[in-house]
């Protein structure tokens, strides 16, 4: 097991595409195409289609939380910082659009995205000691790469105005910084505007906005990841 995952990373490092063409044809072979069981989750709550946004998406097949979504009849944009990450989507999922963009809480031009791998890295975030978490232990180095950014309130109006109205729901997994998008969502963006179905990773108390039960309550959960309904009216007191 050891030789042979010493060489997929070869490979990987060799011909990086073909690594992610390779994994993702893999994953397709799995009817849960969801790292933790969150396809059952979405599809025991969801209704048949809808409008979705996805930020950190990730590949297109492996991992992925709207692959089943799409199949259902669901359109909407995956997000993620990492530009080589499009031509896979380009390949695997036509019918959605891949933003290469981080979504940052505060405006900034640019920022530094810490990757695992120089191009292709499999964990990447806008926070360093998040992936030397990841990367050390593996004996990787960590790599950077400049990306361009948006706020999370003008990536809400910029998908509004390419399908005309918000999206029904919005997953975020941003690997260390899921805490701050949220809060930036819920203080940026009117209650009404607001998505009706969010997805995040599980949160420390601590790391909670405080204001989030006001807004959203949990409906379930599958491994690290939380989904959460939009309450009838914003919960005051």
């Amino acid at each position: 097991m050891g030789r042979q995952k010493e060489l997929l990373r070869a490979t990987a490092r060799r011909f990086p595409r073909l690594a992610w063409i390779y994994r993702n044809l893999v994953w397709s072979a799995h009817e849960d195409k969801s790292q933790f069981g969150e396809q059952a989750l979405l599809a025991a709550h969801l209704p048949p289609s809808g409008l979705f946004l996805e930020v950190g998406a990730f590949q297109p097949v492996m991992f992925s939380n709207t692959w089943a979504l799409e199949r259902r009849g669901w359109k909407g944009v995956a997000v993620d910082a990492n530009p080589e990450y499009a031509f896979a989507w380009r390949l695997f999922r036509r019918r959605t659009p891949f933003w290469a963009v981080a979504v940052t809480p505060s405006a900034q031009v640019e920022a530094v995205l810490f990757l695992t791998d120089p191009r292709y890295g499999a964990v990447s975030s806008l926070r360093r000691d998040h992936v030397e978490k990841w990367s050390l232990p593996e004996g990787m180095s960590v790599h950077e790469r400049v990306v361009r950014t948006v706020t999370v309130p003008e990536l809400l109006k910029s998908f509004e105005r390419s399908h005309l109205r918000a999206p029904d729901f919005v997953q975020f997994d941003c690997e260390g910084i899921d805490s701050e998008l949220v809060e930036a969502l819920l203080t940026g963006v009117d209650f009404e505007r607001l998505p009706t179905f969010l997805m995040i990773e599980s949160l420390e108390a601590s790391d909670k906005p405080a204001q989030l039960a006001d807004y959203y309550k949990e409906l379930g959960a599958a491994g690290v990841s939380r989904l959460l309904k939009k309450r009838t009216e914003l919960a005051t007191g």
